[in-house]
């Protein structure tokens, strides 16, 4: 599961760096933007993992 989130990140994140190259944005602001990007994948994943974690230990007590 943590691996094929992890997959899953990497392939958004990689997307999402792509996409940024073809906005024509300044340096600063694509490390800006990528930043923001990053945070808002990992919040989400954080979001993935409390909930199977929740469920998976809700299960097992």
């Amino acid at each position: 599961m943590v691996l094929w989130l992890f997959k899953q990140a990497t392939k958004i994140v990689n997307d999402r760096t792509k996409e940024l190259y073809t906005l024509g944005l300044s340096d600063d602001e694509k490390a800006r933007t990528w930043k923001e990007e990053v945070k808002d994948v990992e919040e989400c994943l954080a979001g993935l993992l409390m909930s199977w974690w929740l469920k998976h230990h809700n299960n097992n007590c």
